[in-house]
């Protein structure tokens, strides 16, 4: 018998907004473009229409 532990984790709106630039553009680096749009749109500044993985760069910090 096999039997899989399912695990989850909850993120606050100012966690989600720390790690949406990095979740996105790693993402985009996967090609996981589905991700990168889910990540990217959870943000509060960002909206979908403006999201190109084409042009995303990592913030500095």
């Amino acid at each position: 018998m096999f039997l899989k532990h399912q695990t989850y984790q909850e993120v606050s709106e100012e966690g989600a907004a720390k790690l949406e630039p990095w979740a996105t553009k790693q993402s985009v680096l996967e090609r996981l473009e589905g991700h990168a749009k889910s990540s990217f749109m959870r943000a509060p500044e960002n909206e979908l229409r403006e999201y190109d993985s084409a042009t995303y760069e990592l913030p500095d910090s």
